[in-house]
């Protein structure tokens, strides 16, 4: 990916990123729940894990990040709340392997959501809600 184009996606992430983040900026404790939940499954589903220990080739990812991109498209008019949990999850694939500023600011906070939210999926002892109240099941496909 050239400097121009890496520059200018993350300066795009970072965009969407504050546009979304009122969002979930402020949630109630079932919300945030929610959010941390489809965090976790989205972050599961795409071997997030994989990504950040094999330093896989930007190549290979494409196809992740557009299934991941119409996920987000899907939810956007349905719940904000999944969509915003889907993009920070996107955020932080396509943003691991953008060499500016913003790419690598994308990619410290979106990682700090994802693990905070595998956290508290971890420490919960409340049942998970499913995402299947949303139409979109755990496995998230669209």
């Amino acid at each position: 990916m050239s400097k121009n184009v890496s520059k200018l996606r993350g300066t795009a992430l970072f965009d969407e990123f504050e546009a979304l983040l009122p969002h979930f900026n402020n949630l109630n404790e079932d919300d945030e729940f929610k959010f941390s939940k489809a965090i976790f499954l989205m972050a599961r589903r795409f071997r997030i894990e994989e990504y950040r220990r094999d330093n896989i080739k930007w190549p290979t990812l494409r196809e992740d990040i557009e299934h991941m991109r119409q996920l987000y498209v899907r939810y956007l008019t349905k719940d904000v709340i999944i969509a915003s949990a889907i993009f920070l999850v996107m955020a932080n694939v396509e943003s691991r392997y953008l060499g500016d500023y913003d790419g690598r600011l994308m990619y410290k906070l979106t990682k700090a959501y994802i693990d905070r939210a595998k956290s508290a999926q971890g420490s919960s002892s409340k049942m998970a809600p499913s995402l299947d109240e949303h139409g979109g099941g755990d496995k998230l496909h669209p």
